[in-house]
């Protein structure tokens, strides 16, 4: 039985090395036995059986335990399972590649030292005078040297006296010098590199920067992998001119949809640059600055997902200082949110917070009481839903907000020219520096100027519909609404007006019907299987109010002469400066008196491909096309204008071009704002685009400000093959109108680029970064080097 045992155990052995001899491409010489475990084959083999040893000579080989060793000459001792090996030493195995001019090793536990040793796993290349195997991936090299590098000579690479090394572990490198391409460049006291692919705590490259108003800048970080869901990245840059800024991020994941991030940084700035209450002069003083920004996207139980984004600075000026930390540079105010949603096949719930960061101001270190918040605002949607069998649908739309601020609920406004207390005088309307708290409401006797910035809105559409298909070709919809909006205003101070009243309602009925019909064709390539399909698809629509409610109150403006297309226009300079527009919440609170119109059409070229297999779709082109008349507006003067702008959409996606335009022509100005953007790629991801904008103003007569029209032209590039990348963009002002000082205005308003150098190796690889700013002359420079100390890059 036992040696049936024998028999078999030899048996396994044999087709072992077998197996290894031809997975690793090595042929079988001379003679060729399994002993002890161990399958040898060589040119010339001695056993000795008092000593229990074989000596082997010539084209050496030897298998045992999953390992493969070959070399000119070798000492197999049986009794102590070790192996004396000499001459063209390769030992390897799944993970390992080691050679050396001789070999001490030790079977029976994997141990053992190499002479003049060489180690290498994946990319990682480590080798020494000794090399000492001491585990199974665990090696002690002496005057040792370390890469992760495979050109010759290596990019970069460690020399030290001793090298601590365990395969997907770390490698801990006593008095290390780095060197560039052999070259030595910096001396260490020790070093720690990690010799693995997965996520690893440890020291991240040093960054290097340099911009006007920070001066010289260095920057060290360290990368914690606190588990498989969670990391930190724990920072310090130094900063010339400012001083030391500490910096974290903390990143975790609850699911395939559900994650977070934490940033944040702090600065006592040793070189703030603010300006004083009494004069235009700039002073230097010490001040905390920070940012904390954090978002998340949680999906919760029963279809509903919570988010939230928050962004936070204690003065003004970071978001236009550090722009690469910090969105918002240029925007009128950070936005800080928060919403719970409930999503299902008929209805829509939400609860929404928004809480804003006015960053309009003179002074840095402003407080932030004027600036208005949502808090809350609910949300409550039915999708259309057919009543019975009767073809018609109702839909209902709700919306509650809440308009609130810490201070003082309305606003105290300064006449044009006024100079009283809080008043400069200005030529145009201005909130004032010192309020009276007296609220002064506006009314038409021009006996106040005050405006209401805070309530309560509710606001109730409930829409019945009756869709109609004639011999399926036209579409004709008839709908009705009801729109309901209830108002309560809640001033701080008692008003001076008897006609004030906190509380006020809007309501009206919107009639509407449209029609609809679909023109298409369909085309074949001649060379291949592609389709396209070409579709016209003409609208018309007419839409009125046939009765409406609202009481002449305070908070409403007086729309009656204006054009209809500002209806939902942003609120803007222009509502706070028209006495007559008045500054409202936002745009749904405008009513204009609609008998309109509207004539549209969409011209679409949609392609069909088969691309493994299956069919792909794409919109390569589609062109719209929209306009209306206003019935009410030609019946009010000679000077009616009832065409509104002619609204024109194009966009062209093809697989190596892309160009879209939007144009906004003005019949009776007879001009037109643009919106243009083209760009061409290649198949590797290089490419170009260029886009260029074009805005004009108009006034209260819809007369063009020319002077205050806005154009700007954007460059952007982008290049890369396998070695080096760069990507840039430049956006240029037009406006070359002069200003009071005789000056012409215009100029670069930002720009940047980033170029990466990847060298051959796959083993380091360095980011160089320059930029202005959008509203600062600042230029910044950052130099990031990313070395691969795993070989995995």
């Amino acid at each position: 039985m036992q040696n049936s045992v024998g028999i078999f155990k030899a048996y396994r052995l044999s087709l072992l090395a077998l197996f290894l001899f031809v997975v690793l491409g090595r042929p079988v010489y001379g003679q060729q036995t399994t002993l002890g475990g161990v399958a040898i084959s060589a040119d010339e083999m001695d056993r000795n059986l008092e000593t229990k040893t074989v000596t082997l000579k010539g084209r050496v080989q030897i298998v045992f335990n999953g390992q493969y060793l070959s070399c000119d000459t070798a000492i197999l001792n049986l009794k102590n399972k070790t192996i004396v090996a000499k001459g063209n030493i390769v030992l390897q195995d799944a993970k390992i590649y080691a050679k050396g001019d001789q070999l001490e090793y030790n079977y029976g536990d994997n141990t053992g030292t190499f002479y003049n040793g060489f180690v290498q796993s994946g990319q990682v290349v480590f080798q020494g005078l000794t090399v000492k195997k001491v585990g199974e991936n665990k090696f002690i090299a002496n005057d040792a040297y370390y890469t992760s590098c495979v050109t010759c000579p290596p990019d970069w690479s460690f020399t030290g006296s001793k090298i601590e090394a365990e395969i997907g572990g770390y490698a801990f490198i006593k008095y290390p010098i780095l060197r560039i391409v052999g070259f030595p460049v910096l001396f260490l006291p020790a070093i720690i590199v990690p010799l693995k692919s997965t996520r690893q705590s440890g020291l991240l490259s040093p960054s290097f920067g340099y911009g006007n108003a920070v001066g010289l800048a260095f920057g060290q970080s360290y990368f914690w992998a606190i588990s498989r869901s969670q990391d930190m990245t724990l920072g310090a840059t130094h900063y010339e001119k400012k001083g030391l800024k500490g910096q974290l991020e903390y990143r975790y994941v609850f699911g395939p949809h559900s994650q977070g991030v934490l940033q944040g940084a702090f600065i006592n700035d040793k070189n703030f640059f603010a300006r004083r209450d009494d004069d235009a002069s700039r002073i230097i003083r010490q001040k905390n600055r920070g940012f904390i920004k954090y978002a998340h996207y949680y999906e919760l139980p029963n279809q509903m997902v919570h988010r939230t984004s928050v962004n936070y600075v204690n003065d003004l000026l970071y978001p236009r200082d550090f722009p690469e930390e910090l969105e918002g540079n240029g925007d009128s105010a950070l936005e800080n949110e928060m919403s719970l949603t409930h999503n299902s096949n008929s209805q829509h719930l939400s609860v929404e917070t928004a809480f804003y960061i006015n960053l309009i101001k003179e002074n840095p270190s402003d407080n932030n009481d004027d600036a208005v918040h949502r808090f809350p605002e609910l949300r409550y949607s039915l999708m259309e839903q057919e009543i019975g069998n009767s073809n018609v649908f109702f839909r209902l739309d709700t919306n509650y907000v809440n308009f609130t601020r810490d201070s003082l609920s309305y606003d105290d406004i300064c006449a044009p020219g006024e100079t009283s207390s809080g008043c400069s005088g200005s030529t145009s309307y201005e909130v004032k520096d010192e309020k009276d708290a007296r609220f002064t409401p506006f009314d038409n006797n021009g006996s106040g100027l005050d405006l209401i910035r805070t309530g309560q809105r509710i606001d109730l559409q409930p829409t019945l519909s009756y869709p109609i298909s004639i011999n399926r070709t036209l579409d004709v919809l008839p709908k009705v609404s009801y729109r309901e909006l209830q108002y309560r205003f809640n001033p701080h101070d008692r008003a001076t007006s008897s006609d004030y009243k906190n509380t006020a309602a809007r309501r009206f009925i919107q009639a509407e019907v449209s029609a609809k019909t679909r023109f298409s064709k369909i085309f074949k390539s001649q060379n291949s299987e592609t389709l396209y399909k070409h579709e016209i698809e003409p609208e018309l629509s007419y839409i009125t109010i046939p009765w409406s409610k609202r009481p002449n109150h305070v908070f409403f403006g007086n729309f009656e002469e204006l054009d209809f297309t500002q209806q939902t226009i942003a609120v803007s300079d222009a509502d706070f400066e028209d006495p007559n527009r008045r500054l409202q919440f936002d745009y749904k609170d405008r009513l204009f008196q609609q008998r309109l119109f509207n004539y549209g059409l969409v011209n679409r070229l949609i392609r069909k491909r088969i691309i493994n297999g299956k069919p792909q779709y794409s919109n390569i082109m589609t062109f719209r096309l929209r306009q209306s008349f206003d019935f009410n507006e030609a019946q009010r003067s000679e000077k009616s204008q009832p065409w509104s702008v002619i609204q024109g959409d194009f966009n062209l996606n093809l697989d190596r071009f892309s160009f879209a335009q939007r144009v906004d022509y003005f019949p009776y100005n007879q001009i037109s704002n643009l919106e243009t953007r083209f760009r061409v790629r290649n198949a590797l991801g290089s490419y170009f685009e260029s886009w260029y904008n074009q805005t004009f103003t108009f006034d209260q007569d819809n007369n063009v400000e020319f002077a205050e029209r806005s154009e700007t032209l954007g460059l952007g590039l982008g290049w890369a093959n396998r070695y080096f990348k760069i990507v840039g963009e430049v956006v240029q002002s037009l406006n070359y109108s002069k200003s009071e000082d005789g000056k012409r205005g215009g100029g670069t308003q930002r720009w940047a680029y980033l170029t990466e150098i990847t060298p051959p190796g796959k083993c380091w690889g360095i980011q160089f970064r320059q930029s202005r700013p959008l509203g600062s002359e600042n230029l910044v420079t950052t130099i990031n080097f990313n070395f691969d100390f795993g070989g995995d890059f």
